[in-house]
């Protein structure tokens, strides 16, 4: 075999290399689109298993508190309460971040911190649970 037709030889087996190592990345390609497609649709499942729990967990309500803030005393109406929170309207002075005080009809003082404010609407995170929602209504 000469010179030449042992280059035309290897030129062959490359080209047929080639060939698998493509066949494999069209593989590989068509595997990780379908992985990115079911990671999708699983973190889509996520995202509505949460809302939904998210929902259910959350008690409606509307109970007039008193929120305390740098000495001064903000009546608000809670819409909704879970264990971990509530929503209340009357509370645009707020920023998110800010640390205030809950007095609830009871009496009970709650510690919080805002967790988003939007217009008149602000979310409230409690520093502790509050296992009895009941606790949150007036007695």
């Amino acid at each position: 075999m000469n010179s030449a037709q042992g280059v035309a030889a290897v030129i062959g087996e490359t080209a047929t290399e080639a060939q698998s190592v493509e066949a494999a990345s069209d593989k590989l390609s068509v595997a990780a689109r379908q992985l990115a497609q079911d990671v999708e649709g699983f973190l889509n499942d996520v995202r509505q298993d949460v809302r939904e729990r998210r929902n259910s967990l959350r008690v409606k309500m509307r109970e007039v508190v008193a929120l305390l803030h740098n000495g001064n005393r903000v009546n608000a109406v809670i819409v909704d309460a879970s264990e971990q929170g509530c929503k209340l309207t009357n509370a645009q002075a707020f920023k998110p971040n800010e640390t205030i005080q809950l007095e609830l009809a009871t009496g009970k003082v709650v510690a919080a911190r805002v967790a988003w404010q939007d217009g008149e609407f602000a979310g409230l995170e409690f520093a502790e649970r509050i296992e009895d929602l009941v606790l949150l209504k007036a007695a």
